[in-house]
């Protein structure tokens, strides 16, 4: 559950595109069946996953965090401004302890998933030490959990910053969560990449975690098919 929850509190922080998207015309009934239809289809799934790979337990997902209402990223109202649809697949279990998570969202036009995506920086400006302090938080559960007392001793070092990755899509940007504790030289460090990409008029975000070094030609892999998956799902979308 640990890890669920540090996948969704970073990805809901760089997936919140803050700020109004420009107005545009309301979307059609035949619009919305598309753009709901797009983004479940624009998911990575389980199917499409390197062997061993598994769904994560709906139950062992499940978690309650507490944030300030213009922060609260997992109200879709502000995750995905003026989105038509929004879509979140289960967490994926790799092996091990690699975890990864997608998240789409379709737009009637361009130009509003534009403006969405470019609000990226606004949020993380305004949420980003509140974040930070969850993360931490829920760090200093799961070393409990493992038997690290952290006493007046322990060090826990949450960092959140630019991470360099392969450029996709019309619009991406990568984000790196950096997790460190220490107790008396013993401890555990935990990596979270988060990536999003905008196609058109889809975004899509997608985090992949592990303990210790990620597996970078992997985690290339699953960004490219979720960037495949938004190009056809943008196609798929009405003018």
């Amino acid at each position: 559950m640990y890890r669920a929850v540090m996948a969704s509190c970073a990805v809901a922080l760089l997936a919140a595109c803050a700020g109004e998207s420009a107005p545009g015309s309301s979307p059609t009934l035949d619009f919305q069946t598309a753009a709901s239809d797009a983004v479940v289809s624009a998911l990575v799934t389980l199917d499409e996953l390197p062997e061993f790979w598994t769904e994560v337990d709906a139950a062992d997902a499940e978690f309650e965090i507490e944030l300030s209402p213009e922060c609260d990223v997992f109200d879709t109202d502000v995750s995905f401004p003026g989105a038509v649809a929004t879509e979140e697949g289960p967490p994926y279990n790799g092996p091990g302890e690699r975890l990864a998570t997608f998240m789409t969202a379709a737009f009637r036009e361009e130009q509003q998933a534009t403006d969405a995506f470019d609000g990226i920086d606004e949020i993380i400006a305004r949420c980003q030490d509140e974040f930070l302090e969850a993360i931490e938080e829920t760090a200093r559960a799961e070393a409990a959990d493992r038997g690290f007392d952290l006493g007046v001793l322990a060090r826990v070092n949450v960092d959140f910053s630019e991470h360099d990755f392969i450029p996709l899509g019309d619009q991406s940007l990568a984000q790196r969560v950096s997790v460190e504790i220490r107790v008396i030289g013993i401890g555990t460090d935990f990596t979270l990449d988060v990536i999003a990409v905008r196609k058109g008029r889809m975004i899509g975000t997608m985090t992949y975690s592990d303990f210790g070094e990620l597996e970078v030609a992997e985690e290339e892999a699953f960004a490219r098919q979720m960037t495949e998956k938004l190009t056809i799902a943008d196609l798929s979308l009405p003018e």
